[in-house]
């Protein structure tokens, strides 16, 4: 018994050891990573907080290299999906504009701080109304008279609604993988993914196509579809090096990043109201006259003639579409060199024309 003792206290000191050893490797990735993220130019602004949105504390990161640029903000995917997570990837567009990262509820620190807790009657509009109290916020905050709003995937939903009810807040509208005819998506993912299997000679994901039938499908059946299109859609870089990402990021306890890593999967099966809203979501429905400019950066896998038919239906004062090619759903992730130029390109005049006054201070609450 003292043997045996002996034993399993020194393999609880190695495991400890062990443990010990690997938290000390990520604090050394961590402190390597804040300094990589350091903003130190004199007018740069570098910031994270909790911040009161409707009565609900969310978490907010403001970056950039000089507080005189536009403001965008980035409205990310999911349902559960951060940009905080992505920050290293950004860092190039700080140049020119200040950043604002936020995690809606059910996403990021938000969730991780609400213990997991998620309402299962969210609305897409009650995001899009968190949204218009952050944008409120930012405008008191930073000094600005309106902000840019860049909208990805799901976020393009709540971010559409965000510009229609106050355009007053908006300088410019950008959507990347934006949503256009969420009704006629599982058609067109069966198509692509038929295609790309013949192209790439994989008979084992046709043999699935196949057998699985075109749409339409119960839930099941959509998890299977998305599943053969995985299999041969063209790759926007690797999870796992995203994975490793978010391990190095200062301010990020475990807890925090399982939870974020969690949050998707969480959200997509406890936001009941807010997912059968996305499944039936059609851009057209929100009326076709907008009063901010348009501005839709996608990528050549995510079949953008949808959003250039809907581009030619719109009215706005101005609109334009680019096409990112090599890249799909994620362009952000897949060339982020490409997708910086086109916002230095297309968004970046417009924001700086509309950015010219400073409103009232007020807003939200930011907690510390």
């Amino acid at each position: 018994m003292r043997r045996f003792a002996r034993w399993a206290l020194a393999g609880v000191i190695g495991l400890g050891v062990l443990l010990g050893g690997a938290a000390g490797y990520r604090a050394w990735l961590q402190h390597q990573m804040a300094e990589q993220l350091a903003i130190r130019t004199p007018q740069g602004v570098q910031e994270s907080r909790f911040v009161r949105l409707n009565g609900v504390e969310q978490w907010v990161t403001i970056r950039g290299q000089d507080r005189n640029n536009p403001v965008l903000l980035i409205n990310t995917g999911g349902p559960g999906g951060t940009s905080h997570l992505l920050l290293p990837l950004f860092m190039p567009y700080e140049r020119d504009f200040t950043l604002v990262h936020w995690d809606r509820q059910g996403a990021g620190k938000t969730i991780a701080r609400a213990g997991g807790v998620i309402d299962p009657g969210l609305t897409q509009d009650r995001l899009a109304a968190d949204g218009i109290a952050l944008a409120e916020y930012l405008r008191g905050r930073l000094g600005k008279e309106k902000i840019a709003l860049l909208s990805w995937s799901f976020g393009s939903i709540s971010g559409l609604k965000m510009v229609k009810a106050r355009s007053d807040l908006f300088s410019v509208y950008v959507g990347t993988g934006q949503e256009i005819d969420q009704p006629a998506e599982p058609q067109r993912y069966y198509d692509q993914a038929l295609g790309w299997a013949r192209d790439a000679g994989d008979e084992a994901t046709l043999a699935g196509l196949r057998t699985l039938g075109p749409p339409p499908y119960d839930a099941a059946q959509e998890e299977t579809l998305w599943a053969l299109d995985a299999a041969v859609r063209p790759s926007e870089g690797s999870a796992a090096d995203l994975r490793n990402l978010a391990l190095t990021l200062p301010g990020w306890s475990l807890r925090e990043l399982l939870a974020a890593q969690a949050a998707d999967k969480a959200a997509r099966r406890h936001f009941t109201e807010v997912s059968q809203e996305h499944g039936r979501f059609q851009a057209a429905s929100l009326g076709l006259d907008y009063q901010v400019p348009i501005v839709v950066i996608q990528g050549e896998w995510d079949d953008p003639t949808l959003s250039a038919g809907w581009l030619d239906q719109i009215r706005a004062p101005h609109k334009v579409g680019v096409v990112l090619p090599k890249a799909g759903h994620s362009a952000m992730i897949a060339d982020p060199a490409a997708f910086g130029a086109a916002l230095r390109r297309e968004v970046l005049p417009l924001a700086r024309a509309a950015d010219m006054q400073k409103p009232p201070p007020g807003g939200a609450t930011a907690l510390r």
